[in-house]
């Protein structure tokens, strides 16, 4: 899977209003989450999708990988997703408020792409 699919896969998780883990779009490209090189490589991969989506005028679209913990999906993205908001200008520092109105943001707006 090529970046421009796994964009293609983030939009379609958006308009079904639903949120992935990090090992739902690290299989399919053929990454391993217990290495930290391709953690970095996925992180850059998803932080470079959300900039063009940001640069475009829509809602940062990487919000919807979510990571896992102890198995479960966590409730929010991880710091790579933070840092990069923060670097574009958003106000991060209640990490659950921002994931939410972001999510919300992303699911409005794809959901209305149907």
């Amino acid at each position: 899977m090529l970046e421009y699919d796994l964009r293609n896969h983030l939009v379609e998780t958006a308009i079904e209003r639903k949120v992935l883990s990090y090992l739902d779009v690290a299989g399919p490209l053929g990454l391993n989450m217990g290495s930290p090189e391709d953690r970095s490589a996925l992180s850059n991969m998803l932080c470079e999708i959300s900039v063009h989506e940001h640069n475009n005028g829509r809602p940062l679209l990487s919000v919807v990988v979510i990571g896992r913990e102890n198995g479960v999906p966590s409730k929010i993205p991880g710091a790579g997703f933070y840092k990069m908001a923060s670097d574009l200008g958003f106000e991060v520092s209640d990490k659950l408020m921002f994931f939410v109105e972001e999510l919300n943001r992303v699911h409005a707006y794809w959901a209305k792409k149907k």
